[in-house]
């Protein structure tokens, strides 16, 4: 977006000085010449009290970590600046010259911890498209941001520090913003990221819902809904669901973490995510919008046995789904009244401390279903008896990664019981496989006739890391293909050894 912003016009004169260890500001003569000014990731600590730069259209200061002050003049020549980076630095207010900034498109301020107010009057910045104030000291949404009617672009995260000042009694309570959001029309992207305990959110955000929901040009919106019965508001009142420009990263309900970590697993960007945390049952407008859900955190949840609750047709386009906490699932996927494929779409699953869960797939397996699926990760289930049910394993095709940690009833990793007339050569992609704490564990499937066979090439590998609990590590896993026609014998996996074969 600076960089955009920045791009306009011609014959440019730059002066960069980055990462070069200054603590001065450059010279007079130099800020006079340039329109286009990078002085990041230095360590200054002062600026000049007044500079003549008349034409300057860009100034980068991001990451000067000593930057505390900026001189109350310092920015009166500059009203041809479009863009101004401040963040990373210490500064704890901005100075009255910056109402100066007539031009100023962008503002980026995020990082700015201990900068705790805005100034007062903003209606002078009236071309600024992007104000970014993330991780800065404020904890509340200014009222003086609703003046700056060219926003197309707001970033802003409420920390707790608003308990603290409850707690010392000048609570910000008061300072509610009514009708801000909503005056800001022209607004395509709006990203309130919440710390839990910040209390002021918890009094406004009704309000402040209502109003996003009027907003008709987003296209990106990063919000968090406390419940679920905001989020209703949301999916009520808006439109914006159903347009395919429309991204979001939707939290509902609290949880001590503010990340995605679904997204970690993933190397391109997921663009439509949903956390779900604490909540119970189904609700119909979580149903709507895991319709439109490409990655989903569901966390502490309860009064559901499956995923499937929410409707098999709902979670079907999800891509990611990282599962954790919920006391009472017993099955990730429940077949039993599906006539069609179920989660087609899914390349990524996490479970994680669910201890009732005793099966990866609960009833039939439609065809389509999980065919996309490459990496399944399940940690610490003690009820898992069987992770592949029959006709599962044959519609995982894609599988590159399995690991498998602390399920301390596992015997095997595929039943043959469930799998008698199992290809051998299933599982083509499987690359790596995990097993980590699992007692009980005696084979990874009981007649060791598994072929994996991969793509044939040179640099692929496949492995197995075993640790704890086995008594005697009496398993195998026969007849790894590593390069076509060439099958290679493993002999038992010893204790506390990681293998790794390369053709």
């Amino acid at each position: 977006m600076a960089l955009k912003i920045s791009s306009e016009g011609k014959n440019s004169k730059f002066l960069v000085k980055a990462c070069e260890g200054l603590k001065e500001a450059p010279n007079e003569e130099d800020w006079k010449m340039a329109n286009r000014i990078s002085l990041m990731d230095n360590h200054l600590c002062t600026l000049p009290g007044t500079v003549d730069c008349t034409s300057l259209l860009t100034l980068m200061l991001q990451r000067n970590y000593e930057l505390a002050l900026i001189p109350d003049a310092f920015f009166g020549s500059m009203e041809k600046l479009r863009v101004l980076d401040l963040h990373g630095t210490r500064i704890t207010s901005l100075p009255l010259s910056m109402l100066s900034l007539t031009t100023l498109r962008a503002l980026y301020l995020n990082s700015c911890s201990f900068l705790a107010e805005l100034p007062i009057d903003m209606k002078a910045l009236v071309h600024l498209e992007v104000l970014d104030i993330r991780g800065t000291g404020i904890d509340y949404l200014p009222v003086q941001i609703g003046d700056l009617l060219n926003l197309r672009c707001l970033r802003i995260s409420l920390s707790n520090s608003c308990m603290r000042r409850v707690i010392e009694g000048r609570s910000r309570v008061t300072d509610i913003g009514h009708n801000v959001i909503s005056r800001l029309s022209l607004l395509e992207e709006l990203s309130i990221d919440v710390h839990p305990n910040n209390q002021w959110w918890d009094v406004v955000v009704k309000a402040i819902t209502q109003e996003v929901a009027t907003l008709t040009r987003l296209t990106s919106l990063s919000f968090c809904f406390p419940s679920v019965e905001y989020l209703k508001i949301f999916v009520t009142s808006s439109s914006l669901l159903k347009n395919i420009c429309f991204t979001f990263r939707f939290s509902v309900g609290y949880h001590e973490s503010t990340r995605y970590r679904i997204l970690d697993h993933f190397e391109y960007e997921i663009c439509r995510c949903l956390k779900y945390a604490n909540g119970v049952g189904v609700d119909h407008a979580i149903s709507a919008v895991l319709a439109e859900t490409d990655a989903f955190e569901l966390l502490c949840h309860k009064g559901i046995s499956s995923i499937s609750d929410f409707g098999n047709a709902n979670i079907n386009k999800v891509r990611g789904c990282l599962i954790e906490g919920c006391s009472d699932i017993e099955a990730m996927v429940d077949g039993n009244h599906s006539t069609a494929g179920a989660l087609e779409c899914m390349e990524k699953i996490v479970i994680n401390n669910a201890p009732k869960l005793t099966c990866l797939w609960n009833g039939p397996v439609q065809p389509g279903s999980l065919a996309q699926l490459t990496s399944l990760s399940i940690y610490k289930c003690p009820k898992l008896t069987k992770i592949f049910s029959d006709g599962l394993i044959q519609q995982l095709s894609k599988l590159q990664y399995l690991r498998v940690e602390e399920c301390h009833e596992i015997t095997e990793i595929i039943m043959k019981a469930e799998n008698d007339n199992l290809d051998p050569s299933a599982l083509p992609g499987l690359k790596t496989l995990i097993l980590i704490d699992l007692p009980k564990l005696r084979s990874i499937w009981t007649d060791n006739s598994l072929v994996v066979i991969g793509p044939f090439y040179a640099e692929k590998f496949f492995s197995i890391c075993y640790w704890k609990g086995l008594r005697e590590p009496e398993f195998t896993f026969a007849h790894i293909s590593i390069l076509e026609g060439a099958f290679k014998k493993i002999a038992r996996v010893s204790l506390l050894i990681t293998k790794r074969w390369i053709g």
